[in-house]
């Protein structure tokens, strides 16, 4: 065989060696990367932090907005977290106590949420918080009892802005569903925010 030959062969082999190589790296690595994006177990937290970040720009959750029972002129963050998963997840939200003892009708105050034993939930501290848990922190507002929004961990969401290394939440603001960061919830509301866990 001439030494043109032998080249040629050669190349051929490498060719088909670097193609194969190639193959097996997108497999293994596409297979991956599926499997990490798309088959997350589709539980509570993950459908209702799916429906949440469906809903940035709605501004149905304004104060000067009127929906389900709440009129215009209201805080809605509450409302739009058990929107989140009754809607989007068809789970039952905690119920609002009057005294902390009689059941009331409408969904569970963000004081409520940050603080209070709520039946079928979990109560935990924000190191232990999974994307889509309910965040809330309990103020002493005169319209309201604090804040509450859905969790979304360091996740980036489409055009909106986080800083490295912060997590974030989406909830109903004053004039629409926003994205905030961990930057901008601590200084406004404090460092000691309840993680509250439902349905699981």
């Amino acid at each position: 065989m001439t030494n043109s030959r032998v080249i040629a062969v050669r190349l051929i082999w490498v060719s088909l060696v670097v193609a194969l190589a190639v193959v097996g790296a997108w497999w293994m690595w596409g297979g991956f990367l599926d499997g990490w994006l798309y088959n997350i177990p589709d539980s509570p937290n993950i459908q209702a932090f799916k429906w949440a970040a469906g809903e940035l720009g709605n501004t149905g959750y304004a104060v000067a907005a009127a929906i389900d029972g709440f009129a215009s002129g209201t805080n809605k963050c509450n409302l739009f977290c058990s929107h989140a998963y009754e809607q989007g997840a068809g789970v039952d939200f905690p119920r609002h106590y009057a005294f902390g003892l009689i059941q009331r009708s409408g969904p569970a105050t963000a004081g409520e949420l940050a603080e209070s034993s709520l039946p079928g939930t979990q109560l935990l501290g924000i190191g232990q918080a999974r994307i889509g848990d309910v965040i809330a922190w309990k103020h002493t507002y005169s319209d309201a009892t604090g804040h509450s929004a859905i969790f979304t961990g360091t996740v980036d969401i489409r055009g909106q802005k986080r800083p490295p290394n912060e997590w974030g939440t989406i909830g109903a603001s004053s004039d629409m569903v926003r994205y905030r960061p961990q930057s901008y919830l601590e200084p406004t509301y404090g460092t000691n925010p309840g993680i509250r866990r439902i349905g699981q």
